[in-house]
């Protein structure tokens, strides 16, 4: 068109448009729809057999957290028509603390925090071998103590629902 980059940079500003960056979210399959309906209707087939199954569910899910206060930039955004010019300094390897907790109609179990601990030194995240301690010494324990333990559905970051066996 014979428009210099710095000529159509211009008539965008002046007409006021922003970049904006790309979010990237998950692409949904055919057969995504097909597992969310027979997932729907598999759920009213439990639900008619037990009405009490809502109640009985337990979501789980850990998280990770900056002790300095920092955010994880992917996930957040600052919405606003003039640009802040807004900028962190962050230390490169910022201390974490990682956490756990759950949650259903029952009752909330956690908060239960990963520290690293001269059993796994060199460990830095949360790991199956730290879950797996951490389920058995702390979260089944304070499971055990709700009222409907005997049926509960142990829901966790996606997975299929399973029953927690002792």
């Amino acid at each position: 068109l014979g428009v210099s980059v710095g000529t159509a940079s211009n008539i965008l500003k002046q007409i006021k448009f922003h970049p904006y960056k790309l979010q990237l979210v998950q692409k949904l399959l055919q057969t995504d729809y097909e597992t969310s309906v027979n997932f729907v209707q598999d759920m009213l087939q439990r639900l008619q057999v037990d009405p009490n199954l809502l109640g009985n569910l337990f979501f789980a899910d850990e998280a990770q957290f900056h002790l300095h206060g920092g955010v994880n930039r992917h996930n957040f955004r600052y919405w606003s028509d003039t640009n802040p010019h807004w900028y962190t300094e962050e230390p490169l390897h910022s201390p974490k603390a990682n956490v756990w907790l759950g949650i259903g109609l029952s009752g909330i179990v956690g908060p239960f925090f990963w520290e690293r601990d001269h059993t796994f030194p060199l460990e830095k995240g949360i790991n199956s071998r730290w879950y797996k301690q951490m389920l058995e010494n702390d979260a089944i324990p304070a499971m055990q103590q709700l009222e409907n333990f005997d049926n509960l559905v142990f829901m966790h970051d996606g997975a299929p629902p399973h029953r927690v066996v002792c």
